[in-house]
């Protein structure tokens, strides 16, 4: 009985004085993209850099962008538009400067923060897309849809998002 309890309490000594070892060799989440941003002229009120950075570090729980050193980069425009309103684009590509694709988001309102959640929505969406396994942001794998537009009407009481082609076909087809 004295060596079963000597060999028992030998394996769980040992599996504790590893088990810190083993979770400090986790490697935390990388960020996946750098994060350009500018703000046009006429374009006051929009989505600051900064204010886009903690707003989707916060949505997800850990940094998605990096101050260098990441293999995807996005630009995010956001401007004034002709008769009132906002647009904000978002341009994704990898450091090497293949274009993998583009959002649009648009508002009629008065204030272009009215399209801040739906910017912060879109850039995680984005990311988490080339997060996933199948894809691979060095080249090869599956893409993104090249071009989404979203417009979101002054009086809309949030951010709404239109659906890809491919979404509305799968809703008409049941699998959705």
């Amino acid at each position: 009985m004295f060596t079963l309890r000597a060999c028992c309490g030998s394996t769980l000594a040992t599996a504790l004085a590893f088990a810190p070892a083993a979770v400090a060799q986790e490697a935390p989440p990388r960020a996946l993209a750098t994060l350009e941003w500018q703000v046009a002229e006429g374009a006051d009120g929009c989505l600051t850099r900064d204010l886009a950075l903690r707003a989707t570090s916060e949505r997800v729980g850990r940094p998605l962008f990096a101050r260098s050193g990441a293999a995807l980069k996005v630009v995010g425009t956001a401007r004034a538009k002709r008769g009132g309103g906002f647009r904000v684009t978002l341009d994704l590509s990898r450091i090497g400067g293949q274009h993998l694709g583009r959002r649009t988001l648009e508002t009629d309102a008065e204030d272009c923060s009215a399209l801040d959640e739906a910017v912060v929505l879109a850039l995680v969406l984005m990311l988490d897309f080339v997060d996933q396994p199948s894809v691979n942001p060095h080249g090869g794998g599956q893409s993104a849809p090249k071009s989404t537009e979203i417009h979101i009407p002054p009086d809309a009481p949030g951010p709404t998002v239109a659906a890809s082609r491919r979404t509305r076909r799968r809703r008409a087809n049941g699998r959705l």
